[in-house]
């Protein structure tokens, strides 16, 4: 695996606050690999604009290609360091939104972005503190509150599937409960505890009984939110561009 660039303790060790700013000068150049999409037929022009973004953002330690031309997915295949996003993805969130005009770009980045987080607990090896599809949902909601105007949208857009997607169910079985992913319904009010707790004063009609967070929950959302952010940003401030 290619790692971020490493220093010794021993070479810490003796930075004063009088050479600190030296010190972090000679810091090696991460090299970045970067980020694109892949087509022979043609751009998807949503996904276009969204790994452009990306790119502006992040950096990778090896060359990543979005594809939207396959037929399975969404998913990360680290062998080939492919992102796939079907095209056929977009008829399966209108399908479930019942709607010609649903919110397929803003479900399209959160579901990119939590992509992401997979290619980046894979390049760089990145300490696990948590289950990694939980995490990459906990990076996809980060990204697009603290970088993407009308990232809470988006996210909240991204958490209605989650909510539609849990309608499927009438019941569990024991193999829905060892999936590596939480129950639908689970990433559904995880989402919006991190929504609410980026700006409880914004997202205040978050707290209801009809289909919103208790307040019991919504209480402890801003000191969730505020640790997972800067957990996140934290760990990936040697890979972030701005």
């Amino acid at each position: 695996m290619l790692l971020a660039c490493s220093i010794g303790a021993a070479a810490l060790a003796d930075v004063t606050d009088d050479n600190k700013a030296e010190a972090l000068h000679e810091l090696p150049i991460l090299v970045d690999a970067g980020i694109s999409t892949h087509h022979i037929h043609g751009p998807d022009p949503i996904l276009e604009t969204q790994v452009d973004f990306v790119a502006e953002l992040l950096r990778f330690a090896k060359p990543v290609r979005v594809m939207h031309e396959v037929e399975e997915g969404p998913l990360y295949d680290p062998e080939t360091q492919e992102i796939w996003m079907p095209g056929s993805f977009a008829d399966n969130i209108e399908a479930y939104f019942d709607d010609e005009d649903a919110p397929v770009a803003d479900i399209y980045f959160h579901t990119l972005m939590h992509e992401i987080g997979h290619v980046l607990f894979e390049q760089y090896d990145l300490p696990m503190l948590a289950r990694e599809e939980d995490a990459a949902d906990a990076l996809a909601s980060v990204l697009l509150l603290e970088y993407v105007d009308d990232g809470a949208r988006m996210a909240l857009n991204a958490a209605e599937m989650f909510g539609l997607e849990s309608e499927e169910y009438e019941w569990f079985d024991q193999s829905d409960f060892w999936s590596e992913h939480s129950l639908e319904i689970q990433r559904y009010y995880t989402t919006l505890c991190h929504v609410y707790g980026s700006d409880s004063k914004a997202h205040k009609n978050l707290v209801n009984d009809d289909y919103g967070l208790s307040q019991t929950r919504a209480e402890a959302c801003e000191v969730e939110y505020e640790r997972i952010r800067d957990g996140w940003l934290g760990v990936l401030e040697p890979y972030l561009k701005r």
